[in-house]
């Protein structure tokens, strides 16, 4: 199996900038990006949270990869129709089966582990996506909260 993130756990801190991928700095790599990759992977996913790539693991890509994981792990996400690109985003999505969710016995650590890379790669080749979004809607029709 290639490894999307240079078979590393990537982590809170972990920088692309500073060669620091698993928890550690790596001086023997050449320099990659690893967590840019992540980010860019998890945004394309529907995880938004992270904002604009770094190459930076901050708290905001911990957030994402643990929605990620939470998502991963559901009975149900999100299909992207690919052929209509010029669509709505949304108006692309249908709900499908999950069928190969992440392990109930994997932790939702932030972390991405071997399971989460698997599952990112796996969700990338099939156009899964979070199956969770917010769509603007008529305010004038919203629930007062009366």
């Amino acid at each position: 199996m290639a490894h999307r993130y240079g078979n590393f756990a990537l982590q809170l801190n972990d920088s692309d900038a500073n060669k620091m991928w698993g928890g550690s700095t790596q001086a023997a790599q050449p320099a990659a990006n690893h967590v840019r990759r992540l980010q860019e992977d998890l945004i394309r996913l529907g995880f938004t949270t992270i904002g604009e790539p770094s190459g930076v693991f901050d708290l905001f890509t911990e957030w994402a990869v643990r929605e990620f994981q939470i998502a991963a792990k559901s009975d149900y996400v999100a299909i992207e129709d690919v052929g209509h690109e010029n669509a709505i985003y949304h108006t692309r999505l249908s709900r499908i089966q999950n069928s190969s969710p992440y392990p109930s016995s994997q932790p939702i650590s932030g972390h991405v582990n071997v399971e989460t890379e698997q599952r990112i790669a796996l969700w990338l080749r099939y156009f899964l996506r979070c199956p969770l979004l917010i769509v603007p809607g008529d305010r004038a029709n919203a629930p007062t909260g009366n």
